[in-house]
């Protein structure tokens, strides 16, 4: 009888080995397999929203890290856990909003680079002083000998390092802000990066925190050249945030915005059926092509370099 129990415990083990190798082979081939696809995810992670992508090169870029570490769970949930390789990380501000989870970022991954803006509010002289967090994570940064990049209004970013023969190119243009664009910076109007990415055909828009002001600024640009497929609009985005002079000329498929719940709010609540509130330049995109952070907490877009969709 003592030998069959044995024999009962060995078999028991060997099926729950068996198994959990099973599960963990399988989650490996499920996240380590490249996207056919570039994925492009934003987080709703504390103080401001992270943005993470991911091309079929593999190449993986970071934009922002929040107000807190959580950032590094909502990267585990698209990355292997034990792979550790960010390729670049681009910084929009010196705001601890945008900036506070890098810093356990820099320490727990293979960083290739970090992008930085070229001006920050204490040299425009909306601070008197450097954010401790900002201090803080340039600290980390030194130590760690991370190359760094500074840009501005008007320069390139291309991340092809790996781009296979028939892949498609992308690419970020720094729209804002500059110290020689003749726009009057105030309190009001956070100093931030503007970003348009370009994956192929396709193209979004990263407008964060920018303010009203800041975006007449923009749509007095080029209108074409504004155009997007996406836009990712203010982060606490209300009527009074959003201009519709600048959704006229992006004129976008899709919204991805962050707005509280709330009944009053046509924005709020995800049916094609609801009363539109005719004072919100949102109002005319039907619910499917507008997507609430405080709803889902992550959403994710894919493009294939033609067109975009969100899954």
């Amino acid at each position: 009888m003592t030998i069959n129990i044995l024999k009962n415990k060995y078999a028991q083990y060997v099926l729950f080995g068996t198994i959990l190798i099973v599960v963990v082979c399988v989650y490996i081939w499920k996240v380590s397999r490249l996207p056919t696809e570039m994925e492009f995810y934003v987080f709703d992670t504390k103080g401001d929203p992270s943005i993470f992508i991911r091309t079929p090169d593999d190449e993986r870029l970071l934009i922002d890290g929040g107000g807190n570490s959580e950032i590094i769970r909502e990267i585990t949930k698209v990355l292997p856990f034990y792979s550790r390789r960010i390729d670049d990380i681009i910084v929009t501000s010196d705001s601890g909003d945008d900036v506070t989870g890098l810093v356990d970022v820099v320490n727990r991954y293979k960083i290739g680079q970090i992008i930085l803006p070229n001006i920050i509010a204490k040299e425009v002289g909306l601070s008197s002083s450097t954010d401790k967090i900002y201090e803080t994570f340039m600290e980390a940064i030194g130590q760690l000998k991370i190359p760094i990049q500074r840009v501005g209004r008007g320069d390139i970013l291309n991340f092809n390092k790996n781009k296979f023969e028939f892949g498609n190119e992308l690419k970020f243009e720094v729209l804002f802000p500059d110290i020689d664009s003749g726009f009057k910076y105030s309190k009001a109007s956070p100093l931030e990066m503007i970003l348009k990415l370009d994956y192929g055909e396709t193209s979004f828009l990263l407008i964060g925190n920018a303010s009203l002001k800041v975006q007449k600024f923009l749509a007095g640009e080029s209108a074409i050249g504004m155009r997007s497929n996406v836009l990712v609009v203010p982060h606490n985005v209300a009527t009074s945030s959003l201009s519709t002079n600048l959704l006229n000329v992006v004129k976008p498929e899709f919204v991805v915005y962050s707005q509280a719940i709330s009944k009053k709010s046509v924005l709020s609540v995800n049916s094609k059926t609801s009363t539109p509130n005719k004072t919100d330049p949102l109002y005319m995109m039907m619910s499917d092509h507008r997507f609430n952070l405080k709803q889902k907490s992550t959403i994710e877009v894919l493009s294939d370099g033609k067109s975009v969709w969100v899954k």
